[in-house]
C-alpha cells in the first residue's frame, strides 16, 4: 500500500507569514563632539522581548542585545541611519544630530524600513516627552528616563503590518542617510577589534 501523503490543508486557511521579530528598542544619549575612538552611549530607557528563550539563557542575551545595541549607538554619527548584521540578528540604529538614538536590535526577517520608521517616530516622541525637563547634554551615565509606551510599542510592533501604516501617514520624517553594514565586525574597526571591546564592556558577564 501506498505510503499516505502529507495532509491538505484546510479550505479558506491560510500561511501564516513569518514577519519577523524584534528583541529589543533601547534609547541612548551619546554625547556630541567626542570622536569615534572615544566615543560613548548612554542608556535612556529600555525594553526587551527575549521570553521565547529558555529562561538559562535569558540573561546572556539580553547582555548580548544591551553591548550590541550600545556599541552601534555610540559608533553611529548624528544624522544616520544605520542597519548591521550580527549572524541572525540586525540592528537597526537611527542617530539624531541632538545625540539622541534609537536602536532596535531584530531577526533578519523584520523589515529595515519599518524598523528604522518607528525608532525614528519613538524618538521625536521621546525628545516632546523630556526636552523640557532633561537636559541630555549633561547626561554622563546610564539615566533611566520614564517612557511608559515603551512596554506597549515592543509588543504592537511585532508585527510590521500593523506598524506600517502609521509610518506611512506620518509627516515631516527627517530624511537621513541610510549605510548598509553587513558585519558587525566593521562597526568595531574604530574602537579595536571585537574581543577587546567585549572584554571591556560592562554589559557582559565575566
Amino acid at each position: 500500500m501506498a505510503a499516505a501523503g502529507p495532509a491538505a490543508a484546510p479550505m479558506g486557511s491560510s500561511k501564516i507569514v513569518d514577519e519577523g521579530k524584534i528583541l529589543s528598542i533601547l534609547f541612548f544619549y551619546r554625547p556630541l563632539g567626542r570622536p569615534a575612538s572615544d566615543s560613548a552611549a548612554y542608556i535612556l530607557a529600555q525594553a526587551y522581548n527575549i521570553g521565547d528563550y529558555s529562561f538559562i539563557y535569558r540573561g546572556s542575551v539580553r547582555e548580548f542585545l544591551t553591548f550590541s545595541s550600545r556599541t552601534l549607538a555610540a559608533q553611529t554619527e548624528g544624522g544616520n541611519r544605520v542597519s548591521i548584521r550580527y549572524k541572525e540578528y540586525i540592528g537597526h540604529c537611527v542617530s539624531r544630530p541632538d545625540g539622541l538614538v534609537c536602536v532596535v536590535m531584530c531577526d533578519d526577517k523584520y523589515p529595515p524600513r519599518v524598523a528604522h520608521g518607528i525608532a525614528q517616530r519613538m524618538l521625536n516622541e521621546f525628545k516632546s516627552l523630556h526636552e523640557s525637563r532633561v537636559d541630555f547634554s549633561r547626561i554622563n551615565k546610564d539615566t533611566e528616563l520614564a517612557y511608559g509606551p515603551l512596554e506597549r510599542y515592543i509588543v504592537e510592533y511585532q508585527k510590521p503590518s500593523t506598524a506600517d501604516p502609521l509610518l506611512r501617514v506620518q509627516k515631516g520624517v527627517e530624511e537621513t542617510k541610510v549605510i548598509l553594514v553587513q558585519a558587525f565586525e566593521q562597526v568595531m574597526d574604530r574602537q579595536g577589534n571585537l574581543e577587546a571591546l567585549m572584554g571591556k564592556s560592562n554589559d557582559l558577564s565575566a
